[in-house]
């Protein structure tokens, strides 16, 4: 899944002033999982600090086609936040639609590169995989629920402070199952991630139900 190429991971939360609970969370999880894959960069983007806007995202995106002209790469973003019907995903300033962020995305590039998109928000299953776009040469969508669901977060507890602390309920699973993959040196890809059971419980107590296109 993040192999054979240099990988540039985005790892983005919105809290939204407290609308949601969790997603910040859910950023610094998925950098810190992502932190532990070989020949990769990446960045954490949320909005304990700053919103986190359309400029912004340009400006990591337009740093990373920069940084990699003279090689073959791959951007990983991971999304939490809001999610609306119809495909769209909100920032901190705007909702984008799926081409809308492609867009973003595909812009300053000078070359074909691949994307993987991650999205633990609402409605998410409704964002719609073009496969390419421009310089994109290979889209994959993973999200954490189908068009019609809302993705859910629960109380999770730290190991090492015993703290309490709110995360997504995809992202905490989906971030566990690559640990361990790490720990046990297996390979991670799409049917090692979600070859597990813990989906199919996730689907019947919380009524989501992961989706990959």
């Amino acid at each position: 899944m993040f192999k054979n190429l240099k990988n540039y991971f985005i790892c983005i939360g919105c809290n939204y002033n407290g609308s949601l609970s969790g997603c910040v969370n859910d950023s610094k999880e998925m950098f810190n999982t992502f932190s532990k894959i070989d020949n990769e960069e990446i960045y954490l983007i949320n909005d304990q600090e700053t919103p986190v806007t359309v400029e912004l995202l340009r400006n990591r995106i337009k740093e990373i086609h920069e940084k990699s002209k003279n090689m073959k790469y791959r951007i990983v973003l991971s999304f939490a936040g809001h999610g609306h019907s119809g495909g769209k995903i909100q920032l901190s300033d705007s909702i984008l639609s799926n081409t809308k962020l492609f867009e973003i995305i595909n812009t300053n590039s000078s070359k074909l590169f691949e994307l993987i998109l991650i999205l633990d928000s609402c409605y998410s299953g409704g964002f719609i995989n073009l496969k390419t776009y421009k310089n994109i040469s290979n889209i994959i969508v993973i999200t954490s629920c189908n068009s019609s669901q809302k993705s859910s977060e629960s109380i999770s507890t730290k190991y090492e402070t015993k703290e309490n602390y709110y995360i997504g309920v995809f992202t905490y699973n989906f971030t566990n199952i690559i640990n361990n993959l790490i720990e046990n040196n297996q390979e991670i890809n799409i049917e090692n991630i979600f070859n597990n059971d813990i989906w199919l419980i996730i689907s019947k107590i919380a009524n989501q139900s992961y989706q990959i296109k």
